[in-house]
């Protein structure tokens, strides 16, 4: 693997079919907002993100944006707990600007690399202290 490749995940999101019933949807990719992580007794990830408040139209649910492997882009919103989600899957970063919270695309397409993110500051040893 070269340095600046993504490193890709499995994930296992809970969602509902058009039916109602439960099912778990499964792909590869690399989270760019929110964390998603296994719990040994469940059989689908849970996560943390921020929720994004409803005053500006968005409800209470947390947003998760993975990169799939793909390069679509996948928004995961769940009102948390065992709740199902909702899943859906944008083909670019112009698609997915406007169906997401302004600092949930800030979030994402900046560790994508899209938007530039603040300076980075240089790491030296502190050769005095040796």
């Amino acid at each position: 693997m070269k340095k600046d490749e993504p490193v890709y995940s499995e994930y296992r999101l809970l969602a509902k079919r058009e039916d109602g019933s439960m099912v778990i949807r499964t792909f590869r990719g690399r989270e760019l907002a929110g964390t998603l992580f296994d719990v040994p007794d469940k059989q689908y990830a849970v996560g943390i993100a921020f929720p994004v408040g409803d005053e500006a139209g968005w409800g209470r649910d947390a947003w998760f944006v993975i990169q799939a492997a793909s390069g679509k882009l996948v928004v995961y919103t769940t009102p948390g707990g065992d709740e199902p989600g909702t899943i859906r899957v944008f083909p670019d970063w112009e698609t997915l600007r406007d169906q997401v919270p302004p600092q949930i695309y800030e979030k994402a397409a900046t560790k994508a690399g899209i938007l530039a993110g603040p300076p980075k500051i240089p790491v030296e040893p502190l050769s005095e202290a040796e």
